[in-house]
């Protein structure tokens, strides 16, 4: 298991540094029960194929990678099989080739950030901040 959280960290910090990146939103109307993201190159609509995806509270602190117990969900692509293409998928549900390695923990009133590491097929990183309400409806915004 350490071994495949230092290739994941790895990979992170290889796809940090390229300098393309990709594209996540929120898709309309999604709430904390029901929140789905769209994920695509940054100048266009193309799907990626997703690799690997982090949602985790937001650092009071500002840290760029939160610490374990701030995270709610992850996932990433199985050893071995290929990472699914994807333009839409749901916070907390596995894909095919895409599993859940952490939570999802129920999303509460808050600021959030999700990462999503993507090939298109060049390695892409997309990032982004995303508050929940206290009615539970979810909106894009800043950081912290």
């Amino acid at each position: 298991m350490l071994v495949r959280a230092a290739i994941v960290l790895f990979a992170g910090v290889v796809l940090s540094a390229c300098q393309e990146q990709a594209r996540l939103s929120i898709v309309p109307n999604s709430t904390a029960g029901n929140l789905s993201f769209v994920l695509s190159a940054w100048s266009e609509q193309a799907p990626g194929r997703l690799n690997a995806v982090y949602v985790a509270h937001c650092s009071e602190v500002g840290d760029e990678f939160p610490a374990g117990n701030e995270r709610v969900w992850a996932a990433w692509a199985q050893g071995g099989a290929d990472a699914p293409m994807v333009g839409q998928f749901s916070y907390g549900k596995d894909l095919a080739g895409l599993v859940t390695f952490s939570g999802p923990e129920p999303l509460v009133p808050g600021c959030y950030m999700a990462r999503a590491y993507a090939s298109f097929p060049d390695p892409r990183l997309a990032v982004l901040y995303f508050r929940v309400a206290q009615d539970g409806q979810v909106t894009s915004g800043q950081g912290p």
